[in-house]
C-alpha cells in the first residue's frame, strides 16, 4: 500500500504548488488503499498558527481528507533521532559510531533546498535516467516531484 505525504510549511495560504503536490500524493494513496498524513513543516518559518490551519482547511473544503492527526515537524525531532540511531544500529552495530563517512559526486548544485533559503546539491545517477530540456535550474522540490510523478506513472499498467 502507498502512503501519501503532504508536509507543507505554514508560511501563507496554500498555493497552487502545494496543491498540486498535495492532490498527487492524495490520490495515489487513496488509488492504492493506502494512507494520506500531513506533516507541518514548521521549523523555520516562523508563521502564526492561522496560515497552518487555513491551509488545513482549503484542503477540507476540496476534500482532500487526510488520516490520523496532523504531524508538526517540530514537535517529531526526538523520534527523527531515534529512527537514526536505529538506522545506525541495525546497519553498523553501534547507535552513535565514534567515525561514519558517506561520499559521493555532486552532479549539481540546486537553486534551492526544500525551502528557498536553504541551499541543496544532488548527488547520484538522477541525470542518467532524466534530462532538463528547457526552464530554469533545479530546486530540490523539483528534483522531489520529478520522483514522484515517475513513481506514479509506474503504478499504471499500460501508457
Amino acid at each position: 500500500m502507498t502512503t501519501g505525504r503532504f508536509a507543507p510549511s505554514p508560511s501563507g495560504p496554500l498555493h497552487v504548488g502545494n496543491l498540486r503536490t498535495a492532490l498527487v500524493a492524495w490520490c495515489a494513496a487513496r488509488h492504492d488503499g493506502g494512507s494520506f498524513l500531513v506533516r507541518v513543516e514548521d521549523l523555520t518559518t516562523g508563521a502564526a498558527p492561522v496560515a497552518e490551519q487555513s491551509q488545513l482547511d482549503d484542503l477540507a473544503a476540496l476534500g482532500l481528507d487526510h488520516d490520523g492527526p496532523v504531524w508538526r515537524q517540530s514537535e517529531r525531532t526526538a523520534a527523527y533521532d531515534a529512527a537514526i540511531a536505529a538506522w545506525f544500529a541495525d546497519q553498523r552495530g553501534d547507535a552513535l559510531p565514534s567515525r561514519f563517512g558517506i561520499a559521493g559526486t555532486r552532479r549539481q548544485t540546486l537553486r534551492y533546498g526544500e525551502n528557498p533559503h536553504q541551499q541543496a546539491a544532488l548527488y547520484g545517477t538522477f541525470f542518467e535516467h532524466f534530462e532538463q530540456l528547457q526552464g530554469k535550474e533545479l530546486s530540490y522540490n523539483n528534483i522531489l516531484d520529478i520522483t514522484s510523478a515517475t513513481y506514479l506513472i509506474g503504478e499504471f499498467e499500460r501508457p
